[in-house]
């Protein structure tokens, strides 16, 4: 008979404290004993909800239960561990009254988003940056969130993406901007017929591509159109101009033939060429600017004549006048009847 009141042959206790037991044999005789029973509280291990983080970061777990010995299922026996790849931890805590509890943890490492930006570049105006990860949010070094940057600046450029479990990821690209070529063929222009041009598109060592798929610097023009060249440089970058040229045919000046006239007489010429300049002059002293003018000394003439393109035409007469004299003898008619 226990002093509990129990009366089977084994007693399961769970509390602290003193337990008699009372026999009596089958003769009658009985007998009794004392003992002193401790029951130590085994220590109360809670790891706490399964947690989750983002690549890159660490978690920290923590057993508590100070003084006690830890066994981690990673092998380490401290307190706290250190975690940075997902799976189930586990721990057993022992106290230093060789009572013992566990638990058990999932831990999650979610993964970051993978970014791109690809190799520092040089572009020769501007290039757009393109991190993929559609549907995820962005944030780039000047503000802005859109998926896509156009960068047309040199300098560095970076963008941060955040995936739907808040893990963050960057990268960055240096951005050099290369100069294109200059290229100035200069206003459209009107030459005379006959003349050459040189259009030159500068730029000495470049590639170059004319319209007529010429590839030298410059170019000899000598009918009108349009022409167009295209320079490429060092950094492949590429610029192009155009320029029209004409041509205006020559002026036609003609004087006729030289010509003879008599004392007191005069003779009018016209170089025709309305809108033009005009230079006469003689080795008779004569000068004039006029479209027509009135020649009545002898003399070499000559004009020239120039449109407001500076195209040329000139021509030559020779004027003679007479001083000769004429005189006439007339025959008195008799009429007989």
């Amino acid at each position: 008979l226990w002093s509990t009141g129990a009366d089977t042959k084994e007693l399961t206790v769970d509390q602290t404290g003193e337990y008699i037991v009372s026999i009596v044999d089958q003769n009658g005789c009985d007998g009794a004993d004392t003992i002193n029973v401790i029951i130590n509280i085994s220590p109360t291990v809670d790891l706490g909800d399964d947690i989750d983080f983002c690549y890159g970061n660490t978690g920290v777990i923590d057993a508590q239960n100070t003084g006690s010995a830890y066994l981690w299922s990673t092998g380490e026996n401290t307190q706290r561990i250190s975690v940075t790849v997902g799976g189930s931890y586990s721990v057993k805590v022992t106290t230093t009254d060789d009572c013992f509890s566990s638990d058990e943890m999932i831990v999650v490492v979610n993964t970051l988003p993978i970014i791109n930006l690809g190799e520092d570049q040089t572009v020769c105006d501007s290039v757009t940056l393109d991190p993929q990860n559609e549907g995820l949010t962005f944030l780039w070094s000047d503000g802005t969130e859109g998926k896509n940057l156009w960068a047309d600046q040199q300098g560095e450029y970076w963008v941060e993406v955040k995936n739907g479990n808040s893990c963050l990821n960057r990268d960055s690209i240096n951005i050099t901007i290369a100069p294109k070529p200059i290229i100035d063929l200069g206003d459209a222009q009107t030459l005379c017929s006959g003349e050459q041009f040189t259009l030159d598109a500068a730029n000495e060592g470049a590639v170059f591509e004319w319209q007529n798929a010429t590839d030298l610097q410059t170019l000899l023009v000598s009918s009108t159109g349009l022409y167009e060249v295209e320079v490429t440089n060092s950094f492949n970058c590429s610029a192009s101009d155009t320029v029209t040229i004409s041509f205006e045919n020559k002026v036609q000046v003609n004087l006729g033939e030289d010509v003879v006239v008599c004392s007191g007489q005069t003779l009018n010429l016209d170089v025709l060429n309305e809108g033009s300049s005009y230079s006469w002059q003689s080795d008779n002293g004569f000068v004039s600017a006029e479209q027509t003018v009135s020649l009545s000394d002898s003399g070499t003439y000559w004009v020239s004549v120039a449109t407001v393109n500076q195209c040329l035409g000139t021509d030559t007469v020779h004027l003679a006048v007479s001083k000769d004299t004429v005189f006439a003898e007339y025959l008195a008619v008799s009429l007989i009847n």
